[in-house]
């Protein structure tokens, strides 16, 4: 599939390094990974609601979306794997962001976008500074599934996701069903959230 970049979906940065993203991780289900989290990286991996609702509240600041790719490409396999698709002709929006708080990056998400969705097109179109996950706890009649966790290492993620080399990350990825279509979800939280001075 040729990429495609959409129009009037935000100005991803010019300088951008690379949109490529190494997945080849292990992912566990919470209740398995999460036996060796501290307290502060349990507080952000097992919470189920808004990401950036708690970031706003935690912070006490609006949490900013900057674009590093919004555009029409494959997803990895392991992202079909966790939508439940094996192989596919569907066309998908890649769309990966850091969230931002008082200017330092503190989440690093992609997430995988069905195409063929009207308010998806016109979410990206109009709100792209609004993140996903936000504007799907808005919407009617969506279900999350489990949270798969993972713990990586900072080189196996884009050049551009802000995350600092040799470090080891934590991750956590789910999928939204909404109206017989599925949205995955991936964030990354970078250290700078995870700081154990932060009080939890």
């Amino acid at each position: 599939m040729t990429k495609q970049r959409l129009m009037n979906t935000g100005k991803p940065d010019k300088k951008k390094i690379t949109t490529d993203i190494t997945l080849a991780s292990v992912w566990l289900p919470e209740d398995q990974a999460i036996g060796c989290a501290s307290e502060s990286e349990r507080y952000w991996l097992t919470d189920k609601n808004s990401l950036t609702s708690r970031l706003e509240r935690f912070y006490n600041a609006k949490p900013t979306v900057k674009i590093l790719q919004q555009e029409l490409d494959e997803p990895e396999a392991t992202e079909l794997c966790a939508l439940g698709i094996s192989a596919t002709k569907q066309q998908f929006i890649v769309r990966r962001v850091q969230l931002i708080v008082n200017d330092i990056p503190l989440v690093y998400a992609r997430s995988i976008l069905p195409a063929n969705i009207p308010d998806i097109q016109q979410h990206l179109s109009f709100s792209a500074q609004t993140p996903i996950g936000k504007w799907l706890f808005f919407q009617s009649e969506v279900n999350r599934s489990a949270f798969e966790i993972t713990r990586i290492h900072s080189t196996q993620l884009a050049k551009d996701s802000g995350a600092p080399t040799n470090q080891k990350l934590w991750g956590r990825r789910s999928a939204f069903s909404i109206r017989n279509n599925k949205i995955l979800v991936t964030e990354y939280f970078l250290p700078a959230l995870l700081k154990p001075d932060k009080h939890y």
